[in-house]
């Protein structure tokens, strides 16, 4: 993975760029968002992970009570008609599911409430943000404007990623995690010595949180970690 610095570029062709991708930002956001709150869920995996945020986010207001209940001898129907009453739902726990995905938007729920599209604009937010980072991403490694701005176009326009950005799934803000880890990592190769490792640090960070918004991408940060091990070890002094 190398990174070449950026070429200087006219001021016409600068404004007519940034312009395209204002326009890209603004399409892609607006497929995104159209409807949000109307759309329902699409699949049994979207519904599950609703029912864990509902959980994660009642639990806070939930566990005061039980443990008055158990301090005060109460009985074991009163334990169960309360969980009941405070699960109509039934208890999900989250220990399969993804922390990094479920938790942030737990804590939301507890204040604005367990909407069931409150997941899908959070990922609508973070794929509208993608475009934007994958631009500067391609700049970054392309030293040219004409391929990011192309990249972010295609993203803005991938079916596959409108149909991610819509559910409420961890895979949209997995693709953005890496995303950012990748610029992360590109960008180190543009900076001095001293500063590379900062740049390192905060592909570490990106890659780590990653990891726990999608486990399937192991096997892919496995290579990226041989190819930073490499470049630490190998590097010359």
């Amino acid at each position: 993975l190398t990174s070449h610095p950026r070429m200087p570029r006219s001021s016409h062709v600068q404004k007519l760029s940034l312009t395209l991708l204002l326009l890209i930002i603004l399409t892609g956001g607006a497929l995104r968002f159209a409807g949000i709150s109307q759309k329902g869920v699409y699949e049994y995996d979207e519904a599950d992970f609703l029912l864990r945020i509902r959980t994660l986010a009642t639990l806070p207001k939930v566990v005061p009570n039980v443990l008055e209940l158990l301090v005060h001898g109460g009985e074991k129907t009163q334990l169960t008609a309360f969980s009941r009453d405070a699960f109509p739902s039934g208890f999900f726990p989250s220990t399969s599911a993804m922390p990094g995905f479920l938790i942030p938007l737990a804590t939301l729920a507890a204040f604005v409430g367990d909407h069931d599209w409150l997941p899908a604009l959070a990922n609508a937010l973070l794929g509208s943000a993608s475009i934007l980072l994958l631009y500067v991403l391609l700049r970054r490694l392309s030293g040219g404007m004409l391929a990011a701005v192309l990249g972010a176009l295609l993203l803005a326009l991938s079916p596959y990623h409108l149909l991610y950005a819509r559910m409420g799934l961890s895979h949209l803000a997995a693709s953005f995690f890496l995303v950012l880890g990748t610029f992360c990592y590109a960008e180190s190769f543009a900076r001095s010595e001293q500063k590379r490792y900062r740049w390192l640090f905060g592909a570490g960070l990106a890659f780590g949180y990653l990891v726990s918004t999608f486990y399937g991408v192991l096997p892919l940060l496995a290579f990226v970690a041989l190819e930073i091990l490499a470049l630490l070890l190998y590097a010359p002094a």
